[in-house]
C-alpha cells in the first residue's frame, strides 16, 4: 500500500515535467530548398525556382552568358534558400550545414561548405537561410542542407548546362 501511495504522489511530478519538450536538435530540421539566379550586373534576383524539375523546369542553358531562363542577363551566382522549421518556444542550439558541389571542372567540385548558427533565429517557427554559391551557371550543381545532429537533410539539384 505504501508503494502505491508513493506512486500516486510521484505521477503528478513526472507528468508536470513532461509538458515541456527539451530543445532537441531533432525538432529542428530542413524542410525545403529553392534557388534563385543572382544577376551580377544589376544586383537583382530571378523570379523562378532554379531547382524546379520536370516539365515546368527553367531552361538553365548558358545562364552565365545570359541565355535560357536568364532572359538576357548573365548570372554566375546562385542564392540557395534553405527553409528551417523548429519549435519557437525554445532556443535553436543547432547549426545548419550546407554543402554544394558542381559537376565541372571535375565531378563533385566544391562550391560551398558552410556552417551557419541557428541561434539568432530563436522564436521563429520557420526561417529561410540564404546560402550564396559563386561560379555557377554551366555545370549541374548538387546542394545538401542539414541540421547537424538531426535527421537527414535535403538534397536538391540545379540543372545548369553550357554548350553551343
Amino acid at each position: 500500500m505504501k508503494n502505491i501511495l508513493r506512486l500516486v504522489v510521484l505521477v503528478p511530478v513526472v507528468l508536470a515535467g513532461s509538458g515541456q519538450s527539451p530543445n532537441r536538435q531533432a525538432d529542428i530540421r530542413v524542410t525545403e530548398m529553392k534557388a534563385l539566379l543572382y544577376f551580377d550586373q544589376d544586383g537583382t534576383l530571378g523570379t523562378f525556382d532554379a531547382m524546379e524539375a520536370g516539365p515546368d523546369a527553367p531552361a538553365l542553358w548558358n545562364t552565365s552568358a545570359g541565355e535560357g531562363a536568364a532572359g538576357g542577363k548573365p548570372s554566375n551566382t546562385t542564392v540557395v534558400l534553405v527553409r528551417i522549421t523548429g519549435p519557437h518556444e525554445t532556443p535553436w542550439n543547432a547549426t545548419l550545414h550546407a554543402v554544394a558541389t558542381a559537376d565541372w571542372p571535375t565531378p563533385r567540385s566544391p562550391l560551398a561548405d558552410r556552417r551557419i548558427s541557428l541561434k539568432p533565429y530563436f522564436g521563429l517557427p520557420v526561417v529561410w537561410i540564404p546560402v550564396v554559391l559563386y561560379g555557377t551557371g554551366c555545370a549541374r550543381v548538387s546542394v545538401t542542407a542539414s541540421v547537424e545532429g538531426s535527421t537527414p537533410g535535403v538534397t536538391r539539384a540545379i540543372a545548369f548546362r553550357c554548350g553551343e
